[in-house]
């Protein structure tokens, strides 16, 4: 009571003090609501990407290399591939 009087709210008629009281439960329920939304926003935000996706010009570079690569053990295969074909010189027979 001794508060009441302090803060001059003893002093106030039956509807102000309803009035100040529906004013503190709207005040509550903004800050609640506000919280609420808060939230729900955080499951909408995307995780941060651990590994950024490489750009445009480092997906043709690794392209690029990716077929160079590749190009060079085909021949390299291809080469090998051959000389099993081929006896040397030494090792022909004459059919003749």
């Amino acid at each position: 009571m001794d508060q009441q009087i302090e803060s001059g709210e003893y002093f106030l008629s039956r509807e102000q003090k309803h009035i100040n009281q529906r004013k503190e439960e709207r005040l509550k329920q903004a800050i609640k609501t506000k919280e609420r939304e808060l939230e729900r926003e955080k499951d909408f935000i995307p995780p941060e990407e651990e590994n950024p996706t490489p750009t445009r010009e480092e997906d043709i570079k690794t392209s690029v290399q990716n077929i160079k690569n590749f190009s060079k053990k085909r021949k390299s295969e291809k080469q090998s591939q051959d000389t099993d074909y081929i006896l040397p010189s030494n090792k022909r027979t004459k059919n003749n």
